[in-house]
C-alpha cells in the first residue's frame, strides 16, 4: 500500500522514454538470441516473426506514452505488467508454432485490455486516450481469435499472414496517420481530443 506522503505518480517523459527503450531492447535481444540459437524449423513460419517485431515496435511507443499517464508503482499495474512481460518473454519460443503464437497473442491483447481498464481508475484525466487504447486492444482480441480459428480450421486461408499484414497497416495508421502515442508532455496528453 502507498503512503499518503508517497502518492504514486507517472514517469517524466525522459524517464518513460528510457524505460520503454530498455524494456523493448531487452525483449528484442532475447528474441534475436533465441531465433539465432534455435534450430531452424523444417518449414519456417515467417509471419510470427514479423508480427512479433511489429508488436515490439508498437510496444515501445505504447510504453513511452502510458508510463507518462499511468503510475507504474500501483500494485495492480505491477501485477498486470509482470504477466504481460511473461507473455513477451515466452513469445519468441512460440514463433515456430502458428496456433500457439496466435493463442499467446490473444491472451496478451486480453490482458492488455484489462491493464488499461484498471488504469481508468488511476488516470481519470486521460480517459479519452485510455478508452481509445482499450478499443484498439479489443480489436486485437477479436483479430487474434479470428486468426486462431482460421489457423486451426482453415489453414489454407493463411490467416496469420493476413493478420500480420493488417497489423502492419494498423501500426502505420496508429503511429503516423492518427497517432495513438503522441510524443507530448504528460499534461498535453490529458488535453488531447480523442481521434475519430
Amino acid at each position: 500500500m502507498n503512503s499518503p506522503h508517497t502518492q504514486p505518480h507517472p514517469l517524466s517523459p525522459a524517464t518513460a522514454q528510457k524505460t520503454a527503450g530498455s524494456i523493448v531492447g531487452a525483449f528484442l535481444v532475447e528474441y534475436l538470441v533465441i531465433t539465432l540459437l534455435r534450430p531452424a524449423p523444417a518449414v519456417p513460419i515467417f509471419w510470427t516473426h514479423a508480427f512479433y517485431l511489429l508488436l515490439l515496435l508498437n510496444t515501445y511507443f505504447s510504453l513511452r506514452t502510458f508510463l507518462q499517464v499511468i503510475p507504474p508503482q500501483l500494485l495492480a499495474q505491477r501485477i498486470v505488467d509482470g504477466i504481460l512481460g511473461l507473455h513477451y518473454f515466452v513469445a519468441p519460443f512460440t514463433t515456430g508454432n502458428s496456433a500457439a503464437f496466435a493463442l499467446l497473442m490473444l491472451s496478451l491483447f486480453a490482458i492488455a485490455t484489462c491493464k488499461y481498464l484498471i488504469a481508468t481508475r488511476a488516470a481519470k484525466k486521460y480517459l479519452p486516450l485510455l478508452w481509445r487504447k482499450i478499443r484498439i486492444d479489443a480489436i486485437g482480441i477479436l483479430a487474434a481469435a479470428i486468426t486462431l480459428v482460421a489457423l486451426t480450421k482453415f489453414p489454407e486461408l493463411r490467416g496469420g499472414v493476413w493478420w500480420t499484414i493488417a497489423f502492419g497497416f494498423a501500426n502505420i495508421y496508429l503511429l503516423a496517420i492518427v497517432p495513438l502515442y503522441p510524443r507530448l508532455p504528460a499534461k498535453a496528453l490529458a488535453d488531447r481530443k480523442q481521434a475519430r
